[in-house]
């Protein structure tokens, strides 16, 4: 029995001594994991420190631009102020002439005074154009030539209108504008006729 007790024992240690070198393998691996880790977390220590020195130099950058649109939108507020003052219109700004307000003159964006004078010639200038009388004389004394261009219905009345067009020789052409003609096209012979 006693022999049986000693193997049952040597078993038993044995069986220890397993376990034992199994615990040491599986401690062994622990450690590794172990260094593994502290070494990744050494990295992200390392990447958050850049991280963070990175946030705090663009929340100052941010706090600048904060700054600057704060003194640029005052800039503005009051140069838009200012112009408003100012009045702007046609003569003081890019804006059109048709875009001045309704009260102000219609020469005012030049510079020019208006005055009571009307416009046109002054009194007593004789004036240089041709009258409808003045045409007819030259026709008469061979001056001019001249053509009848008849437009519309010829049965019904007419109004004359001369149109002095400049050729090898000066001809006056007599328009003829009956009734019917809506519109008529002054460099002749073309004519529209709407009926």
């Amino acid at each position: 029995m006693g022999s049986s007790y000693g193997k049952g024992l040597y078993n038993q240690l044995m069986d220890v001594m397993a376990k034992l070198d199994a615990l040491e393998l599986e401690h062994k691996n622990d450690q590794k994991a172990i260094r593994a880790l502290n070494s990744e977390t050494a990295g992200l220590r390392r990447e958050n420190a850049i991280l963070r020195d990175k946030v705090t130099r663009l929340q100052a950058e941010n706090a600048s631009l904060r700054d600057k649109c704060d003194r640029l939108q005052e800039e503005n507020r009051l140069l838009h102020d200012d112009n408003e003052l100012l009045g702007n219109d046609s003569s003081s700004s890019s804006t059109p002439p048709s875009a001045n307000p309704p009260w102000k003159a219609a020469n005012a964006y030049n510079g020019r005074k208006t005055t009571a004078k009307k416009a046109g010639a002054r009194p007593g200038h004789k004036g240089g154009g041709l009258s409808k009388s003045g045409v007819e004389r030259k026709i008469k004394d061979k001056t001019l030539s001249h053509s009848v261009i008849d437009t519309g219905d010829r049965e019904k009345p007419y109004v004359t209108r001369y149109v002095l067009d400049l050729k090898a020789t000066a001809t006056a052409a007599e328009f003829r504008i009956h009734a019917d003609v809506l519109i008529v096209k002054l460099s002749a012979p073309t004519f529209v006729r709407l009926f």
